[in-house]
Parts: structure tokens; C-alpha cells; sequence
């Protein structure tokens, strides 16, 4: 298993040709990054192990050889016991696919932590074929298993916040439009029940473009400048109704897709200042009278505003126009 025992000079305890391949040259294995050991499958113990694995485990070359498999096997991590004594057993009635051991473990250092072990390992045989005995090398890689899983939170971090994000996300190839990615935000805005459902119904953006020139025009502004901000199309829903869209993108060449950003900006093309002005009160739950009397307007003038606002973004009530106002970001006055 696991770092160096003092060589005897005339390596009597690496007779075979396979070991001394390895073990050859003491000032070589001193530099050696890793535990370099012999384990013979015969008297269970290690007829060698490098001085290294003092810094590794913590257990002294003379601790490690005084307990052989008892050592590693009452150290090992449980959730990986099975898998280390698969391959190690592997090994042993030679039976392994490959010439070699190569597999990762958690060992309890001496001081109690658990750090993680990649070992690399290979057998020898005697002249039967039978196999007496194993070399290798094992690395304490801890670091990089920190490093590893600081990564796959931090990506998992990024997933949850791009999935939930307040603001439509979304990723097409260049070549056709086709979506490939796409938040919960960007689906719900297209007319999708989720982003699994847009991804799954082979959805492309060219599909929503009323105006079929303005795609060309799109790239066209990305090619040059590789990227755009806030530009504006006209787009077509899932199902069939239109909406008014800024799209804020950059353009990645070499990958073959677009990345970017759309807001609804329906209400702000259709709606009249007067009219945003009224939706937003509208929004806080202020009544019709409420409305006229801060504005200074009749309560006939703020119905027909009303009607004109509900018929523009195409509702017929108050909670689908609440939903269409938020959906175009557009706030309550609740002064």
C-alpha cells in the first residue's frame, strides 16, 4: 500500500526482476512523489514500503510493517472498503482485465482525518503464473479532491441560480437557432411548462421571429460586434400569440452557439406612458375611483384605459393581466 523503509543494500527483500525494475536505485525512490511498496499476497505484510509514508498517513515505515493488511484494511474509509478489496482481490487470483490496480480511497490518517489515496499497482508472478506478491505507488490526492468538489458545488451553485433566475437565459446554435439551453424563466416566457419540456420539444428560435429578416439582421450585429444589447423583435408564442422581446446576446464562434438574455418588453411597445402609468396603480390594487381621483381623471377615463391596457396585452382579467405585467417586470406603485 501506501510511502519508505530503508533499502537493503543488497536488496535481498527485491530478488525479482519485476521489483528491482521499480526499486532499483535508492536515491530514486527518495524523490519519488508517493508511497512506493512491495505487498506479498504469501505473508500477508509488505516486504517493503517507502519511508514516504510517514508524510502521507501519519504510521511510520516499522508501524505500517509491523501490522501488514491489518493496517490498511482498519483504516480504510467503510463506504470504500468493498471496492478496494474488489480490485485488491482481483489482483491476487489474477484475475484482472488489465496488468494493473488503479483505484481511489479514503484512508484514516493517524491524526483521525480522512484523506484520499489514488494507487496505481501491478502483480508479479512467480514461474506458475501464480501471484505472489504486488508493486505500486500510492499519492495522497486530498487537495485535489477538495479542489473537485469546490468545482462541482460551485457548478451546481451556478445551475440552481441560471435555472431560477429572474431573467429569460437561454443558449442557440448559430447554424439553425435550435435552443440547447434554457432557463424556467425563458421557457414560462415562451409558453412552455418548464425548461425540460422547451429542450424536449426541439424548439428553435428562428420559429418565433414575425419578421423572418430580422434573425439575419441579429447576427449580422453579433458577427460584427460580437455581441448585441437590447435588440428588439416581434416573436410568436407557443401558442401563436405575440410578444414583444429585447434580446441582449454574445456570440461564441468557435463553440457554434449564442448566449444572452430577453426581456418581455410587450407592455412598454404597446402601452401609451398614461397607460403604464394606470397599470402599475392597477397592479397595487388600487380601485378604478382610487385611481381617478390621484390621476385627476374621470373613472369612465381609467376604465377605458383599463380596457385598452387588458385588450393591448391580450387578458380578459385582472390576475392574467397581474401575471403578463410581471412577466414584463413592471412593478406596482404602492406609493
Amino acid at each position: 500500500m501506501v510511502g519508505e523503509r530503508k533499502i537493503d543494500s543488497k536488496l535481498n527483500l527485491l530478488d525479482d526482476e519485476a521489483t528491482q525494475e521499480v526499486f532499483g536505485i535508492e536515491d530514486v525512490l527518495r524523490h519519488v512523489v508517493g508511497v512506493l511498496f512491495r505487498y506479498n499476497f504469501r505473508t500477508l505484510n509488505y516486504d517493503y514500503i517507502s519511508e514516504s509514508v510517514l508524510d502521507v498517513t501519519g504510521y511510520t515505515p516499522d508501524e505500517v510493517m509491523a501490522r501488514g493488511s491489518r493496517w490498511l484494511v482498519e483504516n480504510l474509509h467503510p463506504d470504500d472498503k468493498q471496492v478496494f478489496l474488489e480490485r485488491f482481490l482481483a489482483c491476487k487470483s489474477n484475475t484482472l482485465k488489465d496488468d494493473e490496480i488503479a483505484v481511489e480511497y479514503r484512508f484514516r490518517h493517524k491524526d483521525g482525518r480522512d484523506i484520499w489515496i489514488s494507487e496505481h499497482a501491478r502483480p508479479i508472478h512467480d514461474g506458475a503464473d501464480h501471484t505472489i506478491a504486488m508493486i505500486g505507488c500510492s499519492r495522497d490526492i486530498t487537495e485535489q479532491k477538495i479542489l473537485q468538489q469546490q468545482l462541482a458545488d460551485s457548478e451546481q451553485k451556478f445551475r440552481t441560480l441560471y435555472r431560477d433566475a429572474p431573467v429569460a437565459l437561454y443558449r442557440t446554435r448559430i447554424s439553425d437557432g435550435k435552443i440547447v439551453l434554457c432557463n424556467r424563466k425563458l421557457a414560462k416566457m415562451m409558453g412552455f411548462d418548464s425548461a425540460k419540456e422547451c429542450l424536449e420539444a426541439n424548439f428553435f428560435s428562428t420559429d418565433t421571429y414575425l419578421d423572418k429578416t430580422r434573425r439575419q439582421q441579429f447576427l449580422d450585429k453579433l458577427q460584427k460586434n460580437g455581441r448585441v444589447k437590447n435588440f428588439e423583435i416581434e416573436a410568436r408564442r407557443l401558442d401563436g400569440s405575440s410578444m414583444w422581446m429585447a434580446i441582449s446576446a454574445k456570440i461564441f464562434p468557435e463553440r457554434g452557439w449564442i448566449e444572452g438574455a430577453i426581456r418581455d418588453i410587450t407592455a412598454e411597445k404597446l402601452l401609451t406612458q398614461a397607460e403604464m402609468k394606470i397599470l402599475t396603480e392597477i397592479l397595487a390594487g388600487k380601485s378604478n375611483k382610487l385611481i381617478a381621483m390621484r390621476s385627476g381623471r374621470s373613472v369612465r377615463t381609467i376604465e377605458d384605459h383599463r380596457a385598452s391596457i387588458m385588450c393591448k396585452l391580450e387578458v380578459d382579467n385582472v390576475v392574467d393581466l397581474t401575471l403578463k405585467a410581471l412577466q414584463c417586470g413592471i412593478a406596482p406603485n404602492d406609493e
